[in-house]
């Protein structure tokens, strides 16, 4: 019959289900966490990266003021007024159109302070058949005139820049005092652009400011987020199949322990069950045996002889307390003494050969003779015999009554 117990153990074929989605929910937290991390790294590597870029162009820029500022102040020194020749070693560098020195600062130009560094731009100006933006860069000189340097900001810092094309991220110069969304310089990407995850630095070029910019790709998180994914996912699944494969291989084994244990209940029941109907067939039994001696020994009482037994050498085993009404003798002094030594001498050939005869007709015998008592007198009696056949062995021994003759 079922119980509580047997319903949890129901209840366990199905254990390894919500393990394998305990395992999934924890590798779903682990792949967030994971995935957090591996995008604090991306961004990490992208401020690194951006800061270096912006680091390279402010020392670009330092640099170039401080050969103009050393050409102002050699130069200037050294020839006669008007005649200042510029350095090859500013004039050839990569990137500077024009290089000269000027007494007065173009119209409209903001800042006309000989104690900063001035600097205007140039829009839609015609180089080499292209239209581009050019930034011009006036250094003060200590008698009045200008250092002035045209560049062409994309070649000048074309060596920095990646122009392959090939970085998971893409980053624009803009000059933010030009009235313009045009960069300066724009290095463009494959892929989707993240612009929520851009970075921005500003620093100054002269009396302008420009804003570098760097946009990240999907890509370029994918790179970082990718395997930490996948691994987590992973590992992740294979330990949730296997705390699942473990889980069921334990619940079948609790299950089958459980079943055992409900057959051996049931068997141990069955075999109460069966002791206890023994145990009262052996009552029954003792019962009707002690009803069945307590009526032969009323029957042998009622016969008024006595009643032994036996064995197949005539000796008695078993001899009714008749005996001493018969022959004088308790059964005690009988037992296992040999019947004939109670018969007289006269009548032991009569009584071999009613034994005899019992034994192989398989009869009932019957035979006067005379018996003798304590005091050896001659007891008439009448004297009936059966023998007890084996159907293994044979003849086992003798039932014999005697009861008093008055003939």
């Amino acid at each position: 019959m079922d119980d509580q117990g047997s319903g949890r153990h129901r209840l366990l074929i199905w254990l390894p289900l919500p393990v394998l989605i305990t395992g999934l929910l924890i590798s779903w937290l682990a792949a967030n966490l994971a995935y957090q991390r591996a995008e604090n790294i991306a961004i990490e590597v992208l401020s690194s990266r951006h800061q270096d870029m912006a680091e390279l162009i402010m020392e670009r820029v330092s640099g170039l003021l401080e050969s103009g500022q050393l050409v102002v102040e050699t130069v200037t020194q050294a020839a006669p007024e008007g005649a200042w020749p510029v350095p090859a070693l500013i004039a050839r560098k990569p990137g500077i159109v024009a290089a000269d020195f000027r007494a007065e600062l173009p119209s409209g130009t903001p800042s006309r302070n000989r104690d900063v560094v001035t600097t205007t731009t140039l829009s839609d100006t015609a180089v080499d058949g292209r239209r581009i933006t050019l930034s011009e860069l006036f250094i003060p000189a200590d008698n009045g005139y200008w250092l002035a340097l045209t560049l062409h900001p994309a070649l000048w810092l074309a060596d920095i820049f990646n122009d392959d094309g090939t970085q998971p991220f893409a980053q624009h110069l803009h000059d933010l005092n030009q009235h313009s969304k045009a960069p300066l310089i724009e290095h463009p990407t494959q892929g989707d652009l993240l612009p929520a995850m851009a970075l921005r630095s500003e620093f100054a070029f002269g009396s302008r400011q420009w804003l570098l910019t760097t946009t990240p790709t999907h890509q370029f998180f994918a790179q970082y987020t990718r395997p930490f994914l996948q691994s987590v996912w992973l590992v992740g699944v294979l330990l949730s199949v296997l705390a699942a494969m473990i889980t069921r291989s334990l619940t079948r084994r609790l299950t089958a322990v459980h079943r055992h244990r409900i057959e051996a209940e049931r068997a141990n029941n069955r075999l109460s069950q069966q002791i206890d109907n023994a145990q009262v067939e052996k009552n029954i039994l003792k019962q009707a045996l002690g009803n069945s001696e307590l009526r032969s020994r009323d029957l042998v009482e009622l016969t008024g002889g006595l009643v032994c037994e036996l064995d197949e050498q005539l000796t008695i085993i078993y001899i009714s307390p008749q005996s001493a009404d018969l022959l004088g003798k308790p059964p005690a002094e009988l037992a296992e003494q040999p019947f004939t030594w109670w018969i007289d001498e006269s009548d032991r050939s009569n009584f071999n050969a009613a034994v005899a005869a019992a034994r192989q007709e398989k009869t009932l015998e019957r035979i006067d003779l005379h018996l003798l008592d304590r005091q050896h007198q001659r007891v008439s009696a009448t004297v009936r015999i059966k023998a007890v056949v084996d159907p293994l062995s044979g003849c086992t021994g003798y039932r014999m009554t005697a009861q008093r003759s008055f003939s």
